[in-house]
């Protein structure tokens, strides 16, 4: 029987998990944060959002590939931008593959460009609270049995007077928080992942080694935290 879960993280970030059956029951062990340097601290805020009540104590990752839908009525320049951040993040991953794809229905990731009344009218009824207050947004679907991410949806505004540069940062920052890296941060003003609205339209070397290091072999879905700091290497 398949119970489902909905809560919210965080503005910005809808979560959705699905239990079959049992959920794992291995129980992740207590683990002393105090231990982590600065930047595995921020690392870990990004994966696990260890500052919410309702966070999730393990990794949340996708184990297929990721198919990439974008709905009719998107401009040329968004998709070529989508395009370009797609190969730079496969550039990063040894672990996650992206494409997209003309084929909805084969599709496990929807990137919608439009109006946000839209995106919560067909594709995520649960952000109608969240659209007015910003200008992306992304989902995820994850099962409580493995934590892998079965599905997700990408939201850019298409219709906010976004100037070029806001816009490629939002592509960038959507898609790659719906691979998992769900949280964000507020002490790194370079980075894609900074919690206040920015228009960085570019990867930070600090991103790309965070997404290099959350899309190696090595991070699987379910790991907890001690596992994790097992392979830290920054």
């Amino acid at each position: 029987m398949k119970k489902f879960f909905l809560f919210t993280l965080l503005l910005g970030l809808m979560v959705s998990c699905i239990e079959e059956e049992t959920p794992n029951e291995t129980l992740c062990t207590d683990f002393d944060e105090s231990i982590l340097n600065s930047d595995q601290i921020d690392f870990y805020q990004i994966v696990f959002g260890s500052e919410f009540s309702n966070s999730v104590d393990r990794v949340r990752k996708w184990d297929s590939e990721v198919r990439i839908f974008v709905p009719a009525g998107a401009q040329d320049s968004w998709k070529s931008e989508l395009a370009q951040v797609v190969g730079e993040i496969n550039s990063l991953s040894e672990s996650v593959f992206l494409r997209i794809t003309e084929d909805e229905e084969s599709a496990n990731l929807i990137f919608f460009f439009g109006s946000g009344e839209d995106y919560v009218r067909l594709y995520n009824s649960q952000a109608v609270n969240l659209i007015d207050t910003n200008r992306g947004l992304f989902s995820i679907q994850f099962q409580l049995t493995d934590f892998q991410i079965i599905g997700a949806t990408c939201w850019v505004d298409g219709e906010a007077m976004l100037s070029d540069s806001c816009r490629q940062h939002l592509i960038r920052e959507e898609l790659t928080q719906a691979l998992g890296m769900v949280n964000d941060i507020d002490t790194d003003d370079q980075s894609i992942f900074l919690q206040r609205f920015t228009c960085t339209p570019f990867y930070s070397k600090r991103d790309e080694d965070f997404i290099r290091f959350f899309l190696s072999e090595k991070i699987k879905p379910g790991l907890c935290k001690s596992q994790v700091f097992e392979f830290l290497k920054f």
